[in-house]
């Protein structure tokens, strides 16, 4: 292992240390991590990732899910939405749905 890819774990484990103790890092810091190529220290990023994760939100998961009312052939025609009639994403078309299941969800 090279002096670099220590120095690179080194600054991993001091990073994610602080982030446990409740810290913060900087822009230079969170760029570190972002430019991040050699794959061990890429795993080793998303290890401390998951002690942190771990740490602060425990080890269970919250989902959250949108029932649509209707589907497709929005009259808005908003350029970044796949409900717009202007596009054809292949994305399902339907109406208003009972109000029933919509109630239920």
């Amino acid at each position: 292992m090279s002096a670099t890819e220590v120095d690179a774990k080194d600054r991993i484990a001091e990073l994610g240390q602080r982030l446990l103790e409740g810290e913060q890092i900087d822009r230079e810091e969170a760029l570190f991590l972002f430019g991040l190529e050699d794959s061990a220290d890429i795993h080793t990023l998303l290890s401390w990732g998951n002690r942190i994760r771990e740490h602060f939100k425990g080890n269970k998961i919250h989902l959250c899910s949108i029932v649509n009312a209707k589907a497709g052939a929005c009259s808005e025609n908003c350029s970044f939405c796949s409900q717009s009639a202007a596009y054809q994403t292949g994305s399902p078309r339907y109406g208003f749905v009972d109000p029933e299941p919509v109630a239920e969800a």
